[in-house]
Order: structure tokens, then C-alpha cells, then sequence
């Protein structure tokens, strides 16, 4: 196996947690979290449904691009891109239209901040490997 296959794959896995993760949230019982973590309740309750739609875009995106990389296809750069615009407007509502920060602290940031820059880095390499030909059409 390629070193870029084997990253495509790791890319690919983190990506499907991240659609496991959206499929589990947007069911999420918000009565039953409301009572360990109510301030994440109330922000899945709060979020407008075009949030939910960057969320899903995201996390769908991104996983397309990882297979489109792992097959060696051009298409995973403007995938990626599109991942990247996605989690920027999610975390942008979440950090500045509902205010996390501010009612559950800095470090709740911190793993958002993880989050795009895995799919910054998810869409740098793409970009490289699109330059230096092992992407195709």
C-alpha cells in the first residue's frame, strides 16, 4: 500500500467518525443530555437548521474527498475546500451566534480547532498530490 493511500485511509476514517458523529447528535435525545450537559443541549436546540446542513455538508464532503483521494481522483481539492467552508460557518455560529466560549469556556474550542485543521491538512496534501500528479482527473 502507497503512502498516500495509507493517509486517504486515515483521512477516510477520521471523516466517517465525523458522519457517525452527526447522525448521533442530530437524533440525540436533548431531555436526556439537558441533564448532564445542558449548555450543549441548549445549543443543539438553539441551532438553526442551515447549521445542521453545514454540519452534514461538512462531514459528508470531507468524506467524499477522502475516498476521491484514496482513488487517486483531482476531485478531493474542491471536496476538501468545500468541508473546510462547512466547518467554518458551523463553529462560526456555534462560537459566535450561540456564544459556547462564553457560557462553557475557552477550551471548548479546542477540539473544533482540531477539527479544521485536520481538514486543512486533509486539503493541503490533496493540493499537493494534485500538483505533483498522483491525483488525476
Amino acid at each position: 500500500m502507497t503512502r498516500t493511500k495509507m493517509i486517504a485511509g486515515a483521512i477516510l476514517a477520521w471523516n466517517v467518525i465525523g458522519c457517525i458523529a452527526f447522525a448521533a447528535q442530530s437524533r440525540m435525545d436533548l431531555t436526556e443530555l439537558a441533564k448532564t450537559d445542558p449548555v450543549t443541549a441548549q445549543a443543539f436546540a438553539a441551532m438553526p437548521g442551515w447549521v445542521w446542513g453545514a454540519y452534514g455538508l461538512a462531514v459528508g464532503a470531507g468524506t467524499l474527498g477522502a475516498i476521491a483521494l484514496l482513488l487517486g481522483r483531482r476531485v478531493a481539492v474542491p471536496l476538501f475546500v468545500v468541508s473546510l467552508v462547512a466547518e467554518i460557518a458551523q463553529f462560526g455560529w456555534t462560537f459566535l451566534g450561540f456564544g459556547l466560549i462564553a457560557r462553557k469556556g475557552a477550551s471548548t474550542a479546542i477540539f473544533p480547532l482540531v477539527i479544521v485543521a485536520i481538514t486543512a491538512a486533509s486539503l493541503a496534501y490533496a493540493r499537493a498530490r494534485a500538483l505533483d500528479g498522483t491525483l488525476r482527473r
